[in-house]
Order: structure tokens, then sequence, then C-alpha cells
């Protein structure tokens, strides 16, 4: 995916995690990944922790 398409839908970006409504922190939002998994981020961005299996 492009960033392009990201701006152009963002209830499901927002709804998978791959973009962080303000103020929210990355670290605080699970990122949905192609694999099915959901994962927190640390701040710069490292995968800490397997949240949850869609």
């Amino acid at each position: 995916m492009c960033n392009g398409w990201f701006e152009d839908n963002p209830q499901p970006s927002y709804s998978a995690g791959w973009k962080v409504r303000r103020p929210s922190a990355p670290e605080e939002v699970p990122v949905r990944y192609t694999d099915g998994r959901s994962y927190l981020l640390t701040a710069g961005g490292v995968r800490t922790a397997v949240v949850g299996v869609s």
C-alpha cells in the first residue's frame, strides 16, 4: 500500500492501526499486520507485543 491509499481511506486506516489519530501515542494503538496479527509498537516503531489475532 502507499500513503495515498491511507489518506484516501482514513476509516479503514485508523481501524487497522495504520494511521494514528492525534493525540494518541503509537505505543497505545494496535497495528494490524498482513499476517492477521495485531502488535503494539514503541514510539520508535519497534514491535513489542502481540495484542491479538484478527
